[in-house]
Order: C-alpha cells, then structure tokens, then sequence
C-alpha cells in the first residue's frame, strides 16, 4: 500500500500513514476529508501510534476529542479550528504556528507547550494550565483567558488585539506583559497590559473560600494606540471618593460630641501621611538597557509606595469606620440621656404639682394609699412570681436529675450492647469455625462410610471365596481327611527353648520360646516329609497351665520339590503369659489327598 505524499511546508520526513482515495494524501493530510465524526478519535489513536507522535500538518478542523492525552505531540501547523478539546493532555506540545481559530481548549493541561505563531483567535482557553507556555509571536484576538494560569508564559512578540480575563487570570511571571499603568476596577476595558497592575489572583484560591462575584466578573483588555507613551509614570495615591465624601460628616459629628461633653466620647486624632517617592533620575547619555533597567526600579519603587499608600488607606478607612461607629453610640447614647432627662423633668414638674395638690388637699392621701396598696399587691405579686420561679427551679432540677438517671441507664444500655454485639461477633466467629469443622467431620465420616462398604465388599468377596472353597473341598470328599476336632491329639507339655520331637509319617520338631518383644511367644517348627509325600498341612494350639487354649495358628507348605524334604517356618505370636501344653496336628497335603483319590 502506498504511503502519503503530503509535502510538509519545512524539512520533514516521508509521512508514514497509508494513501487513501486518488489524492495520494492520507485521511489526515486531506483537508478534503471531515474530522468531526464520532469515530475519528480512534483512528487519530491507532495515527498517532504509528506515527510515532508526529502530527504534523494534521488537518483536525472540527475535531471532537475531549480529554484526549497527547502530551509531547509534534503539532507543528496542525489545523485545529473549530475543535472541541475541553480537558485534552497536551503537556509538553509542540503548536508552533498551528491554527486554533474559535477551538474551545477549556481546562486542557498545556503547561510548557510551544504555541508561538499560533492562531488564537477567539480561541477559550478558560481554566487552561498555560505555566511555562511559549506565546510568543502567538495572536490573541478575542481570545478567553477567565482563570487561565499563566505564570512563566512568554507572549514576547504576540500580537495582542484584545483578549478576556478575571481575577481569577494569574500573570505572575509573564514575559512581554510588563505593567505600565493602572485603571480603575470599575472599567470593563482596561489599558493594555493592566493585567499585571490589577494582580490577577497570583496566589492560590481555597476551594472551601466563598465565591466572590467580582472575581468572576469578565474584563476586557487592549493595547495602548500607537501613540501612547511606552513609559507611564506612577499613578498618584487618590484619596477613595467614599472615603472624601465621609469625611465632612466625621468633622461635624466630631464637633457635635466636643460640643455635648456631658456624654464623655473623646475622639482620637489619626494623621495620614501620603509619601511619594522621587523617581529617580536617569542619565540621559545611559544606555536603553539602563535606562530600562532604571524605568524597572522605579516602577517596583512606584508600586512599593503604591502598595504601602493603599495599606494606610485602608488602616484609615477602618479608624474612620471605628470613629463613625462611636460617633453613633455617642448619639444613641445622648439620645437616651436626653430623653431620661425630659422624664426626669417631667417627673419633677408632676411631683411638684402633687406637692402643690397635698398641701390643698386631703383627697392625695386617698391617692397615695391606693398607690400603696397596688405597690403592695406588686410585692406580693412579685413574691408569688418568686415562688413560682423556686418551683420551676425545683421542678427543672428534679428534670435534671432525671435526665442524668436517664443518661446513665442509657450509657449501661449502651455498653451492655456493645457487649452483647462483642458475643455476638465471637459466636458468629465460633459457628464459623463449627461449621467448618462439621464440614471436616461430615468428610471424615463419608470417607468411613466409603471405607466401610469397601471393606464390607472385600468381605463379601472373601464370603463367596471361601463358599467355593468349601464347595470344593465337598465335591472332591476331602473333607474324611480333616481333623474335625481338637481334642483328638494329645496335649504335650512343653518347656520353653527346648526342642520336641515327633515321629510318624513325618518327622516333625517343635520350639517355643519367648519372643524379643514382651508379651509374645516364638513358635518354630521343622518338618520332614517322607521322599514320596508332599508337604504336610500343621495345626498347632496352644494351652495354659489350665489347659486353656490360647492360641492358634496353621501352616500350609507350598510343595517345591529341589531335592530337600525339609521344611521350616517360624512364628512370634502376642501372648500375655507362657503356654504350658501344646497340641500338634498333621495332615497329608491336599495334592497328595487329591492324587489319592
């Protein structure tokens, strides 16, 4: 598949992505072609990837990409009017000389992105991270930096017709925006670059801090005609209209309150001195770096007393504000007084009439003794009202001591239940690892029960082995040659480690021993079978002192004819005490008894 040709306006490699349609450019160098669709930012994904990150020349007009993350891209003259990037990752980003005419950039992280050349206008870049951006020769044209970071950026050259802040808009450490004058906050369109002169919120805004209206109010800023002076003087210290017009009002109530001495409100006396600073002179045979350097110191110097001047002010406003503060309690409280004197006067004048009226009349004292019996009933009105207050007092600390009752029985409720959920997080506990040891048990015993059935199955098999066993025996009457008792044979004393013998048809010896272990009863026996007989079959039982029989045991001799008649075998068997009789039975094998037959 053929690559792009696109030729690239500077020295560039071949573009790698594939050629679509007849144009020979591919989906991204053809202008021809709508970025706007929905899909398009994942094939810019799978672009980007082959591409390496070199997005050069892309034609993204109308892209709708929000929060894409292309840091360090190499957008250089991308076009990317008209597109959507609200939140985008372009950190690091190359945008020389690329096209974002009416893009909307709201919060998208370009801290140290390269934007010189770049094409701004009406571009938003409202709440975006431009810290360390490069601005340079950049053109800002209604451009939207309302909170916009830009501390460190560089805007040395850009063309700058006019462009949006607020408060919240922080300049510190621009390059190419040095302040020169300061207009009034109450203008919507400042002097170009007031921005640096008005602050623009430098330091860091609390999240929980109350949100302030005029931090959010949108100013407009323009540049100075060309016919401006490049250098402004430092504006002089105004005294605040509000604060000039209060001040004939702080005179005259001043006055007033010396003149009404009887209420004793003394004013002190504040004295604001407004200092200015010369401007220092500068040589006029210095050099443009000096004398910029000199026009530097005096601004900071100019912006110092600036700053001291409007501390003053405001010092002065608040002692004004104290001051008119006590002049209107010095008021009030003069009122009061004036008014307590007309009711003391009026009183005195009422007095004097009822002195006058006793002095002409008995009907006063009438008078007066209703005056007495009404203040006696207040007293004893007032005494009731005592009593009912001692009775609420009693009645609220009787509530008092109720409500303590009360919070204690609560509080031993309280921790009884805590207790009682301790119990019952350890039973919880507790039936936990129940139930998971009747898991264990109930595996335990399946694996018995399986156990159980196969052992009953072996038995079962040994059953049917042994039945046809019999059968056999049965069917071929060798059962005439079996002992069918015990008692037949006599019984033979035995000594133990010494050797018995016995003669017949075979020649037989008998052993018993104590065995290595304690408890146990080594049994051997020898047998001698007669040149043509098999192997015998050998019972022996063993008794007690009592002639009880303790234990029994047979053997069977497989017949292997290598030239020796004899055969041997050894037996330790668990006995709790020494055999003192031994029976011996013997038997022809039942090769020999079936040979017979």
């Amino acid at each position: 598949m053929a690559t792009c040709a696109h030729l690239y306006d500077a020295e560039h490699g071949n573009c790698p992505q594939p050629a679509v349609g007849g144009s020979g450019t591919c989906l991204w160098h053809n202008p021809a072609v709508q970025k706007s669709d929905t899909y398009v930012p994942d094939l810019l994904i799978q672009a980007d990837r082959l591409a390496n990150g070199d997005l050069a020349e892309f034609h993204l007009a109308g892209l709708t990409f929000p929060r894409a993350c292309l840091p360090l891209r190499n957008l250089r003259r991308a076009d990317l009017k008209d597109a959507a990037l609200d939140g985008a990752d372009l950190g690091g980003a190359d945008l020389s000389g690329a096209c974002l005419r009416r893009a909307s950039l709201k919060h998208c992280d370009l801290h140290g992105a390269r934007l010189s050349g770049c094409d701004l206008t009406g571009t938003n870049l409202s709440g975006a991270d431009l810290r360390g951006a490069d601005l340079s020769d950049a053109v800002l044209h209604g451009t939207s930096l309302l909170g916009t970071d830009l501390r460190g950026a560089n805007l040395k050259g850009a063309r700058i017709d006019d462009f949006h802040w607020n408060r919240l808009t922080r300049f510190a450490g621009v390059l190419g925006l040095e302040a020169s004058t300061t207009i009034t906050d109450q203008d919507r369109t400042q002097s170009f670059p007031s921005p640096l002169a008005m602050g623009g919120a430098d330091e860091e805004i609390s999240a929980l801090a109350e949100s302030d209206p005029e931090a959010l109010k949108t100013r407009i800023f323009a540049p100075l005609p060309p016919s401006a002076s490049t250098i402004i003087a430092p504006p002089p210290l105004v005294m605040p209209p509000a604060a000039a017009q209060r001040w004939p009002l702080v005179a005259a109530a001043a006055i007033a309150l010396v003149l009404g001495g009887a209420v004793g409100v003394s004013l002190g006396r504040t004295r604001l001195e407004l200092v200015t600073t010369p401007s220092p002179a500068v040589p006029e045979q210095a050099t443009a770096q000096e004398q910029w350097a000199a026009i530097e110191r005096e601004h900071a110097a100019a912006r110092t007393q600036h700053e001291a001047d409007l501390a003053e002010v405001r010092r002065m406003q608040g002692l004004e504000r104290e001051r008119e503060d006590a002049i209107t309690a010095a008021k009030q409280e003069a009122a009061v007084r004036r008014a307590e004197a007309e009711q003391l006067r009026g009183s005195l004048r009422e007095s004097e009439n009822d002195v006058l009226r006793l002095r002409g009349a008995d009907d006063r004292a009438t008078v007066l003794a209703v005056k007495l019996s009404e203040t006696q009933e207040l007293v004893r009105e007032l005494s009731r009202q005592g009593s009912r207050q001692d009775e609420l007092s009693r009645i609220l600390a009787d509530g008092v001591t109720r409500l303590q009752q009360d919070n204690q029985h609560l509080t031993t409720q309280r921790d009884q239940h805590v207790v009682d959920e301790t119990r019952a997080h350890q039973f919880e506990t507790e039936a936990t690892a129940s139930r998971g040891l009747i898991s264990s048990l109930t595996k335990e015993r399946d694996d018995l029960v399986g156990q159980n059935q196969k052992l009953l199955a072996e038995l079962l098999g040994a059953q049917r082995d042994i039945e046809r066993y019999l059968a056999r025996v049965n069917a071929t009457h060798l059962q005439d040659y079996l002992t069918e008792s015990d008692h037949k044979a006599p019984l033979i004393r035995i000594s133990p480690g010494k050797t018995i013998a016995l003669s017949g048809d075979y020649l037989l010896t008998l052993r018993v021993d104590a065995g290595a272990l304690p408890g146990s009863v080594l049994c051997q026996v020898v047998a001698q079978r007669p040149p043509s007989a098999t192997n015998p079959e050998i019972t022996v039982v063993l008794y007690d002192q009592d002639e009880r029989p303790l234990r029994r045991f047979s053997y069977s001799f497989p017949h292997v004819d290598e030239g020796r008649p004899f055969v041997s075998t050894a037996t330790t068997v668990a006995c709790d005490r020494m055999p003192s009789f031994v029976r011996i039975q013997v038997a022809p094998g039942l090769d020999d008894l079936a040979a017979q037959k």
